[in-house]
């Protein structure tokens, strides 16, 4: 694979996690326009609220899935442009190239997502338990 290719496939990656990242926060998005409709409810929808939560959760787990395989994918990439030898016209820009490890912005991608995960859950779960225990 010539230089030019491997940079090519390394922009192609890099659209593709920020395509997954987005699709991501849109679900994120959906998700908060269903709380509000719930929030809105007098009555409690326990089956509604738990099948959206699961949902979810699956959708969450594969779009998360198909992120980390893009940021794999773009790691081994970036370790084969540090491969090249260095030319005189792009040395600098392969040395930032392949300085890029994305092991730093995976990870804080999952702890965002663990942390909304776990936000959204309790946001629709805690007021089932609640309103149960309550309820006569």
């Amino acid at each position: 694979m010539r230089f030019a290719d491997t940079v090519s496939l390394q922009m192609l990656l890099r659209s593709k996690s920020q395509s997954e990242w987005h699709q991501l926060i849109y679900l994120q998005a959906a998700l908060i326009g269903v709380m509000i409709f719930f929030a809105g409810q007098t009555n409690l929808y326990v089956t509604g609220c738990v099948a959206v939560f699961a949902f979810y959760t699956v959708s969450l787990v594969f779009g998360y899935a198909a992120l980390r395989e893009t940021y794999h994918g773009l790691r081994i990439v970036t370790r084969a442009i540090a491969i090249f030898p260095p030319s005189e016209d792009v040395g600098e820009v392969q040395g930032w190239m392949a300085s890029r490890r994305y092991r730093h912005d995976l990870w804080v991608r999952t702890c965002l997502l663990g942390i909304v995960w776990a936000v959204i859950g309790g946001l629709l779960l805690v007021p089932l338990v609640i309103g149960r225990a309550i309820m006569p």
